[in-house]
């Protein structure tokens, strides 16, 4: 048993998948495979089992995880208390986020942090939907999140900013020559959104009902999780749909984006960096939620969009 064994492992247990653990960690799913297997062979029992696409921990790997957090910690805090003897902030820290914020908003702020605290923190970043996410933070995993609407017991939660509900439509349909869209202008339209039971889903039910939608007036389609798949709906079948602006929807020559002129569609979905009350967390990373809380994130633009006009 060895360091990198162990770290492999407590990497794997948080992804729970191999080929993405494996390309988090930059070795070969082979090498990861070895090493798990030959970890599960000196102790005598499985590790993971096999449910669906994923794998999960079995009891035995459960409670040899909680063992190795605390033993990586512990040697993580050994490093951290040296540097700091010397005047850096070092350590890792683990961040959940959701994906339309790990393009800029985290970017942003760990630099920003690096300018104020040095370079020798050790970032990990778990990408996921916002109740994946809580459900494992609630779980003990990740220092902290950085996500959409949730309510985790024993946390605090900061606002951190809003992103912006517009609509995207193709470039040959009759919506693309206007300078922005009112929910009216979307009657007798193909309009794809986010599917019901998510956190932007049950925001968008919401606000479709408090500013009278004429959901009965179109054929309003709620099957996806992301702004990826409804783009390429846009580009491939020429829906129109309503949709956060933000890193994942596709930049396309094709794909027009236009604002929605409608109250609170430019403060639409909030992101909140969220954290344990009373946590033991590394002074790396409590320093990190320290800064996150002021830190004033330049906003998103992109070379497509404008937003609502003067």
């Amino acid at each position: 048993m060895n360091l990198a064994q162990l770290k492999y492992f407590q990497h794997l247990a948080y992804v729970r998948h191999y080929t993405r653990a494996a390309a988090d960690l930059f070795i070969t799913q082979p090498t990861l495979s070895h090493a798990i297997s030959t970890l599960s062979e000196e102790l005598g029992v499985e590790l993971f089992h096999k449910c669906g696409r994923e794998i999960v921990l079995t009891a035995e790997g459960k409670a040899f995880l909680s063992h190795v957090e605390r033993a990586l910690k512990e040697l993580d805090a050994g490093v951290e208390e040296l540097q700091l003897l010397k005047g850096k902030t070092s350590g890792k820290i683990e961040i959940g986020a959701v994906a339309s914020v790990r393009s800029h908003f985290v970017p942003a702020a760990i630099r920003a942090f690096r300018e104020t605290e040095g370079p020798y923190a050790e970032f990990e970043l778990f990408q996921g939907f916002t109740a994946s996410l809580s459900e494992r933070f609630n779980e003990g995993f990740y220092d902290l999140l950085v996500v959409g609407p949730s309510d985790i017991p024993n946390t605090e939660r900061i606002l951190l900013f809003y992103q912006e509900l517009a609509v995207a439509v193709r470039s040959d349909s009759l919506l693309a020559r206007r300078p922005y869209v009112t929910l009216s202008d979307l009657a007798g339209e193909n309009v794809v959104t986010y599917r019901p039971g998510t956190a932007v889903g049950d925001l968008a039910t919401k606000f479709l009902n408090e500013h009278d939608a004429p959901v009965d007036n179109m054929h309003l389609i709620r099957n996806c999780d992301d702004e990826v798949t409804m783009g390429a709906q846009v580009i491939d079948d020429g829906l129109a749909a309503l949709t956060i602006v933000n890193s994942n929807l596709p930049i396309n020559p094709k794909l027009i984006i236009l604002p929605l002129k409608v109250s609170g569609a430019q403060e639409f979905y909030p992101l909140y960096l969220v954290y344990r009350k009373n946590d033991q967390l590394s002074p790396a990373a409590r320093k990190f939620i320290e800064m996150l809380k002021t830190f004033n994130a330049p906003k998103y633009t992109r070379a497509d969009y404008g937003g609502l006009p003067d």
